[in-house]
């Protein structure tokens, strides 16, 4: 039975990346603009993959908002639900990328950015519940006002809703929360109502104070959450972890010469929705129970959709920008093919 669409809620917003591998801002000269914003990224990457994806956040009616919602549309992600938000700023980021290849984030803009914008009201939450997958991070959570969007959002939602399945990945980023217990005292009320999780190593850490122990961390956070039906885990050039309860295990990466960073880990988790969304696409009947037919997925399968999502993530590595630099499913069966 075809499966309804993923949807991306959060933020798009222009990253400002420095091409040149330096910290120094005396030295970096060199910037291109590119969509940006997490879920943005993961949007486009499911498309470009053609994978059936809408993406809900605010855009601005300012000059670079029309040209977000432009370059979402042409790879074939669905805007139709996001609402302009008028008055209101595109969110920028500004990259900058270590001698190793790393992104750093030296900041946002903050002043009345449209995405922090979003009241309930705004969320057409019959369009909402049509999803197979609902896709979040925290960025939205740093501010108030959709702090409590996102908290309406889950609670009509509901905890027992067996049509669709819903996605977390944090993707902290502390220099919009006010401190960092704040994060994650958020954060961990969150966990409490998602099915699927994925965190990075150093989130781990914050949610279970467990340092430099991936496999005890991760059935700390599987062993607490109950309501967790998957968790992944990513370390960057070292791979991913997953555990569900079907199995565990590491995920092995894969080598590449890497240009830039940005875009990696949305990459990574559009790898995962896609491998995810295929399956249970495969394995879902007539008013199938999406939670149930999760709780089948065995850890080989896992290794198979983890082993394509961590080629995505490498992938986008070898190329600046986020978007920009996302495979087709052409680029990543040939970027496989030579792997394997």
């Amino acid at each position: 039975m075809k499966l309804n669409k993923i949807t991306c809620i959060g933020e798009v917003l222009i990253d400002w990346t420095c091409l040149e591998r330096t910290l120094d801002l005396d030295k970096a000269n060199d910037f291109i603009k590119a969509p940006g914003g997490a879920p943005a990224n993961v949007a486009v990457a499911l498309a470009k993959v053609n994978k059936p994806v809408q993406f809900l956040g605010g855009f601005s009616t300012d000059l670079f908002g029309g040209w977000l919602k432009s370059y979402l549309t042409q790879f074939g992600v669905d805007v139709s639900a996001a609402p302009d938000v008028p008055k209101s700023n595109t969110r920028s980021a500004y990259v900058l990328t270590d001698e190793n290849g790393n992104r750093v984030f030296k900041g946002f803009s903050n002043e009345s950015c449209a995405d922090v914008m979003i009241d309930f009201n705004m969320i057409d939450m019959n369009n909402l519940k049509n999803s197979s997958m609902i896709y979040f991070g925290s960025l939205l959570q740093s501010q108030e006002l959709t702090r409590n969007t996102i908290a309406k959002v889950l609670q009509s939602l509901g905890s027992n809703n067996s049509k669709y399945l819903k996605v977390y990945d944090p993707n902290l980023r502390m220099a919009l929360w006010p401190d960092i217990d704040t994060a994650m005292e958020v954060i961990k009320e969150t966990i409490k109502k998602v099915d699927i999780l994925k965190l990075s190593d150093d989130e781990i850490d914050l949610v279970t104070d467990i340092k430099d122990n991936i496999e005890a961390a991760a059935q700390k956070v599987f062993d607490t959450y109950d309501n967790i039906k998957l968790l992944v885990v990513t370390m960057g050039p070292d791979g991913s972890y997953f555990i569900n309860r079907n199995g565990k295990g590491f995920v092995k990466p894969f080598k590449v010469d890497s240009v830039e960073m940005t875009g990696a880990g949305d990459a990574f988790v559009a790898g995962l929705l896609g491998g995810l969304h295929d399956f249970l696409s495969q394995n879902n009947g007539q008013n199938g129970n999406l939670a149930n037919i999760l709780e089948t997925l065995t850890a080989e399968r896992l290794q198979k959709i983890l082993t394509s999502a961590n080629a995505m993530g490498a992938f986008a590595t070898t190329k600046p920008g986020a978007m920009s630099a996302l495979p087709t499913t052409a680029e990543l069966d040939n970027f496989l093919a030579i792997k394997a």
